[in-house]
């Protein structure tokens, strides 16, 4: 089945959803050790290996400038980030899972935003085989959230008509719940990935399933979603960027 990836809005739309996205600075004071030690903010850019481009504008928006922006090539275990975002990753090079490997082994905090919904079966199945061999977190088969008799739309649409929905009661807005770094609700637009882990702590659920996980490796955190929460950045969700701003602030 195809997946549309067209872009969430136009030029209008992207002006109004920077003023939603303002985050306070991520910048360390001079006398903040952590100043000291070169650790920020990174944001990985997949490309074509990114399923959902409006995920990775979600995150460009809401971070803005104060983060660093790394294409596979350039990532190097030897640089220091402290926090590191991978958005709607799909299919993956070993060598960046293994560069990504040796960051948390060095106490970086890995939020990795699965975007193994929209694979193909073989696609997907190399994803779970990744994060299991690398990870040792185990995925299942995607959830769909909307009924398939529903009309296809685009991500932004359903993310933009999904208040007067829920006023209307004419179609029932899935959410995701999140128990961590804040309790809230975010809305999903499509598939959703339950997942478990071996000492894995539970952060967000659909229903009874397991979304979302947070697991120590290394020195490091790995933050799994199984709900891309960009794409709901970038149509202004508040529930969405106040669940980034709580990690932030929590790690940082």
């Amino acid at each position: 089945m195809n997946i549309s990836r067209r872009h969430f809005v136009g030029t209008a739309s992207r002006a109004a959803a920077v003023a939603f996205c303002s985050f306070p600075s991520l910048r360390f004071e001079p006398g903040d050790s952590r100043s000291k030690s070169g650790m920020h903010c990174s944001l990985l850019d997949l490309k074509s290996r990114c399923v959902l481009p409006e995920s990775f504008e979600g995150y460009q928006l809401a971070l803005g400038g104060e983060h660093h922006y790394l294409l596979e090539a350039e990532l190097n275990s030897r640089d220091s980030h402290y926090l590191f975002i991978v958005p709607a990753a799909g299919t993956m090079d070993r060598a960046t899972v293994r560069a990504l490997s040796d960051l948390l082994d060095t106490g970086t905090i890995v939020l990795w935003e699965s975007g193994a919904a929209f694979l193909n079966p073989a696609d997907f199945a190399a994803h779970r085989a990744m994060l299991d061999e690398h990870f040792a977190i185990t995925i299942d088969h995607p959830t769909e959230l909307w009924s398939s008799n529903q009309p296809k739309r685009s991500l932004a649409d359903r993310a933009r008509g999904s208040r007067n929905r829920e006023q209307t009661g004419h179609e029932s807005v899935p959410y995701v719940t999140y128990n961590w770094p804040l309790e809230t609700k975010v809305r999903d637009f499509n598939r959703a990935i339950p997942v478990s882990a071996k000492d894995g702590r539970t952060i967000a659920t659909l229903g009874e399933l397991p979304v979302a996980l947070s697991k120590r490796i290394g020195k490091g955190t790995f933050i799994f979603l199984g709900s891309p929460i960009g794409p709901a950045i970038r149509a202004g969700d508040s529930e969405a960027r106040s669940w980034l701003r709580s990690v932030i602030a929590k790690v940082v």
